[in-house]
């Protein structure tokens, strides 16, 4: 069994297949100022920097409303929008994935330089608005009236 320190610097690229953290959020936060030392980072720096200073570092991305510790839904026992370590930057397409429905490989898509909640559907490659904001969308997912 392995055991990696989360205090102990890695190179980005280590960092993403050990921890799971999306690569290119990571590469965004180093960008946006996030310390590193000889360019790698541990994932208690990078963890902390993120929650710290996620809103600045994705200010063309709509994330304000969104809970940076996501929301889990008791009735489907799912995380329906994810923490923001666990968001999935997809910048040279435009969209940041902050959650999903849980079926299809379906994710909840917020676009850059854009309001409100899309629901992303991987296969058709489209987008379809879902909700203003992050409490809407959980509303909505609560009330049934999201259907995917």
């Amino acid at each position: 069994m392995l055991i990696f320190n989360p205090e102990f610097p890695m190179p980005l690229e280590e960092l993403a297949k050990v921890w799971g953290i999306n690569l290119a959020l990571m590469q965004r936060m180093v960008r946006a100022g996030c310390p590193t030392v000889d360019g790698a980072v541990s994932n208690a720096d990078l963890v902390r920097w993120l929650i710290e200073h996620y809103l600045a570092a994705l200010s063309e991305y709509s994330v304000e409303s969104l809970p940076k510790d996501g929301y889990y839904c008791e009735l489907s026992r799912y995380w329906v929008l994810r923490p923001v370590t666990e968001w999935e930057l997809h910048d040279a397409e435009g969209w940041l994935a902050v959650g999903g429905p849980g079926v299809d490989g379906i994710a909840w898509a917020v676009k850059k330089n854009e309001t409100g909640l899309f629901a992303f559907y991987p296969i058709e490659r489209e987008f379809v608005y879902v909700a203003k904001d992050g409490p809407a969308l959980v509303s909505n997912w609560n009330s049934g009236t999201i259907a995917v």
